[in-house]
């Protein structure tokens, strides 16, 4: 046997001899034969292992066998394993072997240290009983114990998995308790063992565990064995006694048992403890033979173990013996000291974690205690006592259960009083030991912390005076009395000597004065509250009260109130006690000259919160109106000041309860409420307190109107958005205060204003002011919704909804809101009111007029001409109203959002039409007149958005409000498509121009659209707007039934029905084509304008133009009836009047007009009108001035289709004149069309849709011309990289994008022959002096899109490095030094790589974007496109001005943005760069002399460049090897074979090499050049060695040594090689001596 072995053998020995006995003895080493063996306990760890031989799986096998390992993880697995295969067995259960084995393990398993595994234990044995069924009856005693020990582990899994399991088998009530009955033998013998044979080392290997687990483990095992026996004894009763009493009296007389009640785990002391009480009640007579055992355990050891965690139940078990079994403390009690003594002990340390529930525990315990165990005489009473307080007073008790700590505390005084004899002692003991509680409370004294009685001090003082009347009184009530009046008048003696306002403790001892006072009358009120009169003598309490009271009213008014704290003593009395005060006749004649004299002289001091506090308790004395109105007349006299408005408060607070006292409105007053009203909403929220107050006394103390004022001036204030958040709280307070006022203020003609008003904040993008209007909003409503009279939430909703149709405010109710109110009302409304408010949810006539009649009065701007059907005919219009007059209607009242009224209920009635069914229960009238306003507001909104301001509609422009205002006309034209569905249509000729919607108001349309006025003119629109819906519904019927031609032959006579008829060509096209109604009307015009005279008749020539156009724009197929000679007429006649000085721009445009749809069908007529037509619109473009000029925006666009028109008509078969002219005109319509594009360079277009059709028909038209036609503008062209539109820029950085490469090599000639150096454009060098940062891009955030400006700004450095292409060495290092001199690159640099993330750290991802070129408007957004020039900048600073760049990297001084940059380049940028450098390389070599001695190989995967020198056959050789990160990272140059030259020479080339490539903005082919030169240099001159006969020398170096007499040079080797063969230091030639040196 090995050592290890014998010393396991030994320990297991010491182990076995601990638990069973000595190794010789009887039990030391016995074990039975037995499956279950006799061992004599199935806890221990020292047990047989299990037979396993009969199981027939071995997998159970295994993982029995590791049940039996110490490793708790093991277990747990194993016990997993055995709980599946229990699981997955059919009926039946498991084989025998295994229940037998697993009978024998579940004991020791249980317990085992672990937690899972005890659960895991509990589970497997319920599901193996479940299984087996009455199989596991036989084996039941063995487990029994185990299995209910289970249900008292301390760990609440473990605990709930062994009640689970029980259930699982004895699923009744009845059952399990059958199991305690049929079993309470093995219970009790389970008990029995664990409590009195484990121990320690029995339960644990000591070799294993540690002690502290092991100690665990075996007061568990004691705990749930203790708690086993406890509950088998509560189900003993004399219907079913316990079996074996024999043994339970054995176990419970055993003094073991009862040692546990000190035991160190509270488990085990709370097990013990319970077991106690059950025994006293069930096993009296058992336990009274063993009381002095008991006593020993429960009083000598248990009062001085410390009881954390199980105090409760120890004092529950002490107090229960106590009161059963009382000879416990006198008979059986055996110690050195006394039990009182243990027992003071024990209550020092309080209720250690227990609580109240300790105290009330202790209190019966004082109550059972033996008289003769009590202290009789003071010093031991007071000894107990104090001991009492020590644990009352330790800091590990809550406050909240200091009250019932008292509570014992006084209970304990009880009884120790009424033990004692001698009357002096219990003067004495309540004097020591009561009283001072009272005085602590009322002033306490830091120094004598026992007396502490925290926040609950007022109960445990009325405890107290409980307790003084429970005793003797005759004693109790003298002590009291000396006691109170000695009290009161400490108190009086601190109010008087209270600090002087001048002292730096004055605040400090104010403030405990009035705390003082407070207490005291409080304690007293709650005193004679709970305590009849007849029980005390209240006299003492009406003399201290009088005797305060008079003296603090002296204090007060002879030091001028400024002792305040003497002030709030006369309040507490008055407060707490005013019924004694008015009982007593000085105290009610003091208080009444102080009230009446001295009030409001005291008002300005720092007493003045409190007297009028006293002025307010007091209201309800005769005194109270004269003291009042002095005090209100002191306070108007005072100066303005802020304690001026916190005394009036104060003093209206005090009015409410008797408002009948004021005498009268005073106008000062009213001053006084409407400044602090004022400074309210201002932000003085103070005020608002005052200003409540005066609502509230309306009609009292302010007059009715007032009130009303003062809620309109709340309402105002509500709209402004600075005062919005304070005036809610003045909204609120009223609201909660005073809310019958809110309801008739609702009711006023200001009271939707104020609903409307909260709505409006509630949806604020603040999101305090939101939430506060909208909790302000609620309570508004709830209030105005509990009156008496109610106001329905459907009237103030209605009223909501007409205060938006008949005003509008910045504060008004946001369009969603008040459609969602309208859904709801008509929701929520009976069907018999439905008609009626859903006429009010729509707006009426004369509201939609006052809405929209200043914008129908408004002439529409000529630009829109561009856009409108009804092109040119707006210059017709004849309006009285002065061009300024748009302006005007910016001052119309908006929103926030800055629509207008009339916009506002368009929106509202397009949402609401779309939202509900509302036009089931409106008459047709109503319906129709809302569709047609809607018709207006269309398209005045269709025309603002066009050009932003042309109407002011709506006067904010933003990106969120054009889809908003797109959205409204969209849903708004598809309801009105929608609507006329529904419609008859009717074929009378009559019905024509009211088959839509319904004949009243399609006749008001048609009929409005006579004569030349502005409303005609939108009139004609509004109906070709409503009919384009219907002639889709009805064309075949009106082609078939309309005679059109009389018709269009009617409406064309009269200039009156101009608007008339144009509305009719446009609504009507389709039908009027289809019968050819209008061909001969079209011919009819050509003949008449053919020979018209404009310049007299402009206007008639204008209005016959505007008709034909519209047959020849919206009836196409006309002009192929029209014989060509008539429209070659036609067209020569127009041709001659635009050749004229001075002609209309409106007919000109008209004219370009019909030119553009006329000419494709007279394109093979041959003529000068061709050429004049091309000269005419050059001149047109070369003399325009400006296209500021919206009257000439029309004539530029048509003008431009024109030019587009005769452009597609070139061609192959095109004619040979129109070329020609074409050919003839280029030059001076390529000059016209550039003269336009500089004259839109300061317009911006982003809100004019006319002038950006314009300029993206310009921009098209440019970019189809020839590059050649545009080389003499190209300097002219750099400012327009800054237009305000979009397509010039473009257009512009287009231009000089592809001219600048072109000119970049007669630059570089130029340069050459003049011997100057070439400079970059000052033009373009001024556009990018000053970068842009990312703090002034904020209003156009690269998130949302790039502004103009910094698109021009990067277009401008593309041109800059467009100066490189094609440009000469000598030209570029120029450049170079022009960028680096004007220190531009930087800003670039600085601004382009914050952009693109690498300040953060977070670059952008460049492999998806061509870092080489860029193309304008290729990317879908504008911040990728941003993106996309940015990273192609910076790939041509690194292709350009590399060594630029790289100083810039080199200083940068950002950390984060140093290594991003680099890492960035190298990953995205650098391989370019590289590869462009390298087929430089490559290029420059294919241009070298074949027969050069220089050989340069390019490895473009290697990013290296070799160059190598051949001299007499031997190379020399360097390589230039380009880093990863170049050119940030230089490139470096090393030698690869040195030949001819030494090492310093060597060197030194290889830095020249190096410093060139550096300084010559890393060019390596100046590096290379500069190599050759060197090597070339040193080998000029260099002849043959005379010995060797070459130039290189074996060690690679050239001849260096000369003769001095024959001149000739000699390698150092070959000489030494010479001298040493001949023995000889002659010349080898001369012979003559060599001068080696």
């Amino acid at each position: 046997m090995s050592k290890r072995q014998f010393k396991v053998q030994a320990s297991s020995n010491r182990a076995t001899s601990g638990a069973f006995g000595p190794p010789g003895s009887f039990g030391a080493g016995f074990r039975s034969s037995s499956v279950f063996g006799s061992s004599s306990s199935t806890l221990s760890y020292i047990s047989e292992p299990p037979d396993l031989s009969d199981v027939s799986e071995p997998n159970v096998v295994v993982a029995f066998k590791n049940l039996n390992k110490k490793d708790s993880t093991t277990k747990a697995k194993a016990l997993d394993e055995l709980l599946s295969h229990v699981i997955t067995k059919e009926a039946g259960g498991v084989e025998e072997a295994v229940l037998v084995a697993w009978i024998n393990l579940y004991p020791r398993t249980s317990i085992d240290n672990s937690r899972r595994v005890r659960q895991l234990a509990h589970c497997l044995q319920g599901q193996i009983a479940s299984s087996c069924g009455k199989r596991l009856a036989k084996y039941m005693p063995n487990v029994a114990g185990s299995w209910l020990a289970g249900l008292y582990d301390n760990d609440k899994q473990v605990a709930r998995a062994a009640q689970d399991s029980l259930r699982l088998v004895f699923n009744s009530t009845e059952k399990f308790r059958a199991v305690w009955k049929i079993y309470q033998q093995s219970i009790l013998e389970y008990s029995r063992d664990a409590i009195l044979r484990e121990t320690v080392h029995s339960l644990s290997d000591e070799r294993t565990v540690s002690p502290d687990e092991a100690e665990g483990k075996y007061a568990r095992v004691v705990a749930t064995s203790i708690a086993l026996l406890t509950e088998l004894l509560s189900q003993i009763d004399s219907a079913a006694p316990l079996k074996d009493q024999v043994t339970l009296e054995e176990l419970l007389r055993d003094n073991q048992l009862w040692s546990f009640a000190s035991h160190g785990d509270p488990s085990v002391r709370k097990a013990s403890y319970k077991l106690l009480q059950t025994c006293v009640e069930k096993q009296r007579e058992t336990i009274s033979e063993n009381l002095k055992a008991i006593s020993y355990s429960l009083l000598s050891k248990a009062l001085r173990t410390d009881q954390l965690g199980s105090a409760y139940e120890y004092v529950e078990a002490l107090s229960c013996l106590t009161k059963s079994l009382p000879e416990i403390w006198t008979e059986y009690y055996n110690d050195k000291k006394p039990a009182i003594t243990r027992l003071s002990g024990f209550l020092k340390k309080g209720s250690q974690g227990g609580g109240s529930r300790v105290w009330e525990k202790i209190m019966l315990l004082f109550e059972g205690l033996p008289s003769s165990v009590m202290p009789s005489r003071l010093a031991e009473a007071e000894a107990i006592l104090d001991a009492l307080l020590e644990g009352i007073n330790r800091r590990e008790e809550h406050p909240s259960d200091l009250t019932t700590a008292w509570a014992a505390y006084f209970s304990l005084i009880a009884r120790l009083f009424n033990l004692m004899e001698h009357k002096e002692e219990k003067c004495a003991l309540l004097t020591s030991r009561l009283l001072p509680i009272f005085r602590e409370y009322v002033r306490p004294m830091p120094e004598q912390p026992k007396w502490s009685i925290g926040n609950s001090g007022l109960t445990i003082c009325l405890n107290g005076f409980k307790l003084c009347h429970q005793l003797e009184m005759d004693i109790a009530v003298h002590i009291f009395e000396a006691e109170w009046t000695a009290l009161a008048e400490t108190v009086l003696q601190d109010v008087k000597i209270s600090q002087p306002e001048q002292s730096k403790e004055y605040t400090q001892s104010q403030d405990a004065v009035a705390k003082q006072g407070n207490r005291l009358f409080a304690l007293q009120a709650a005193n004679l509250g709970q305590v009849s009169l007849e029980a005390y003598d209240i006299q003492v309490f009406s003399r201290t009260t009088e005797l305060i009271l008079k003296g603090a009213i002296e204090t007060v008014t002879s030091r001028n109130g400024k002792p305040y704290g003497a002030a709030a003593v006369v309040y507490a009395a008055v407060h707490f006690s005013l019924d004694l005060i008015l009982q007593s006749l000085e105290g009610r004649e003091a208080l009444t000259t102080f009230l009446e004299r001295d009030l409001s002289s005291l008002l300005f001091s720092p007493s003045s919160a409190m007297v009028l506090k006293t002025l307010t308790a007091c209201m309800n004395l005769e005194c109270a109106k004269q003291a009042w109105q002095s005090a209100l007349k002191a306070t108007l006299d005072a100066q303005n000041s802020r304690e001026r408005f916190e005394v009036l408060r104060n003093l209206l607070s005090a009015l409410r309860s008797r408002p009948e006292i004021i005498a009268g409105v005073d106008e000062r007053l009213d001053d006084l409420i409407q400044n602090s009203m004022r400074q309210a909403v201002e932000g003085e929220i103070a005020q608002w307190q005052l200003v409540n107050q005066a609502i509230g006394l309306s009609g009292f103390a302010i007059s009715t109107s007032m009130t009303d004022d003062l809620l309109s001036e709340m309402v105002n204030a509500l709209s402004l958005e600075s005062k919005a958040l304070s005036t809610l709280e003045g909204v609120e307070l009223v609201a909660r205060t005073n809310g019958d006022y809110i309801k008739s203020f609702i009711r006023s003609k200001n009271g939707p204003i104020l609903l409307s008003n909260l709505l409006f904040l509630a949806e604020s993008t603040d999101e305090e002011i939101s939430h506060r209007a909208s909790k302000v909003n609620s309570l508004v409503e709830n209030t105005i919704s509990q009156s008496s009279q109610p106001i329905s939430s459907n009237i103030s909703s209605l009223a909501i909804i007409q205060d938006a149709f008949d005003e509008t405010r910045l504060a008004s109710v946001s369009i969603e809101s008040l459609v969602e109110r309208a859904v709801g009302l008509l929701t929520q409304t009976s069907k018999g009111e439905n008609a009626t408010v859903a006429k009010q949810l729509l707006p009426n006539t004369a509201q939609w007029e006052a809405a929209l009649n200043p914008f129908l009065s408004i002439p529409p701007d000529p630009s829109l001409a561009i856009t409108d059907l009804f092109g040119s005919a707006m210059h017709m219009i004849q309006s009285d109203h002065a061009p300024g007059f748009v302006s005007q209607t910016k001052s119309l009242p908006r929103d926030i959002n800055g629509y207008s009224t009339a916009l506002r209920i368009a929106f509202y009635s397009t949402n609401v039409l779309k939202a509900s069914d509302i036009l089931k229960f409106v008459d047709a009238d109503l319906r129709d007149e809302t569709y047609r306003w809607l018709a207006h507001v269309v398209q005045l909104a269709d025309d603002n958005l066009s050009v932003f301001g042309v109407n002011n509609l709506w006067t904010q422009s933003g990106q969120d409000i054009e889809a908003e205002i797109l959205g409204f006309i969209s849903e708004t034209k598809s309801l009105m498509a929608n609507t006329t569905k529904t419609f008859d249509y009717s074929t009378d000729v009559s019905s024509l121009f009211s088959a839509s919607l319904e004949n009243s108001q399609q006749d008001k349309l048609f009929s409005g659209a006579a004569g030349l006025s502005t409303s005609a003119f939108l009139n004609a629109k509004a109906f070709c707007l409503i009919k384009s819906d219907i002639v889709q519904q009805f064309d075949r019927d009106l082609e078939e039934n309309v005679r059109w031609e009389d018709i269009l032959r009617n409406l064309a006579q009269s200039k009156e029905d101009t608007f008339k008829l144009l509305a009719v060509l446009i609504s009507f096209q389709r039908p009027i084509c289809s019968c050819g109604g209008s061909g001969r009307l079209c011919n009819q015009l050509i003949a008449n304008l053919t020979g018209h005279n404009f310049e007299k008749e402009t206007f008639e020539g204008l209005r016959l133009l505007l008709i034909l156009n519209s047959i020849l724009i919206h009836h196409t197929d006309v002009v192929e009836g029209i014989p060509q000679q008539r429209l070659v007429f036609f067209i020569k006649h127009l041709i001659e009047y635009l050749q004229l000085p001075s002609t209309s721009l409106s007919v000109d445009a008209e004219i370009f007009r019909s030119f553009t749809v006329i000419l494709p069908f007279i394109k093979g007529i041959y003529g000068s009108h061709w050429s004049q037509i091309l000269d005419t619109l050059a001149q047109i473009w070369s003399a325009s001035k400006s296209l500021a000029d919206s009257s000439r925006l029309a004539t530029i666009h048509s003008s431009l289709k024109l030019l587009s028109a005769l452009r597609s008509l070139l061609g192959d078969e095109s004619n040979d004149d129109l070329e020609d002219a074409w050919i003839g005109n280029s030059k001076e319509l390529s000059r016209g069309l550039i003269n336009l594009l500089k004259q839109s360079q300061s317009l911006s277009d982003d809100f004019h849709q006319p002038l950006t059709i314009v300029n993206e028909l310009l921009a098209r038209q440019i970019s189809k011309l020839p590059v050649t036609s545009l080389d003499t503008e190209v300097e002219e062209i750099f400012p327009l990289l800054y237009a305000e539109s979009g397509s010039i820029q473009r257009i512009a950085f287009d231009i000089l994008h592809s001219g600048i490469p072109r000119n970049q090599e007669r630059v570089s000639f130029d340069a050459a022959l003049e011997e100057k150096d070439a400079r970059l454009p000052e033009e373009l060098l001024s556009l990018v002096l000053q970068p842009p940062t990312l703090i002034s891009l904020e209003d156009h955030s690269i998130d949302h899109g790039t502004s103009i400006h910094l698109r021009g700004y990067l277009f401008s450095w593309i041109l800059v490095f467009d100066h490189f292409t094609n440009s000469s060495y000598k030209v570029k290092m120029s450049y170079v030094e022009n960028i680096k001199d004007g220190g531009y690159l930087s800003g670039l640099l600085n601004f382009a790589t914050d952009c693109l993330g690498h300040a953060e750290g977070k670059p952008v991802d460049a492999s998806k974007f061509d870092i080489k070129s860029y193309t304008p408007g290729l990317e879908e957004t504008l911040k990728r496109d941003t993106q996309w020039m940015l990273i192609h900048l910076l790939y041509e600073c690194l292709k350009y001005v590399p060594s630029l760049t790289k100083a810039w990297w080199i200083d940068c001084k950002s950390r984060q943005k140093g290594p991003s940059v680099e890492a960035w380049t190298e990953k995205y940028i650098s391989p370019s760069v590289i590869a462009d450098e390298l087929l430089t390389v490559n290029q420059w070599i294919t241009h070298q002399d074949s027969e050069e001695q220089l050989q340069v190989k390019v490895s473009e995967k290697a990013r290296e460049v070799t160059a190598s020198y051949e001299i007499d056959e031997q190379n020399m050789q360097i390589v230039i090897r380009l880093p990863g990160a170049y050119p940030l990272r230089g490139a470096s140059v090393e030698g690869l074979n040195r030949v001819g030259v030494d090492e310093k020479r060597w060197r030194s080339w290889l830095l020249t090499t190096q410093g060139v490539i550096t300084f010559s903005n890393g060019n390596l082919i100046d590096g290379l050049t500069a190599w050759k030169k060197n090597v070339v240099g040193a080998l000029r001159g260099q002849t043959e060695c005379a010995i060797c006969y070459s130039i290189i020398s074996a060690d690679k170096q050239l001849p260096s040594k000369r003769c001095g007499t024959c001149k000739n040079l000699f390698h150092s080797l070959c000489l030494y090689k010479w001298f040493k063969s001949s023995n000889s230091s002659s010349c080898p030639l001369c012979r003559n001596s060599f001068n080696y040196s």
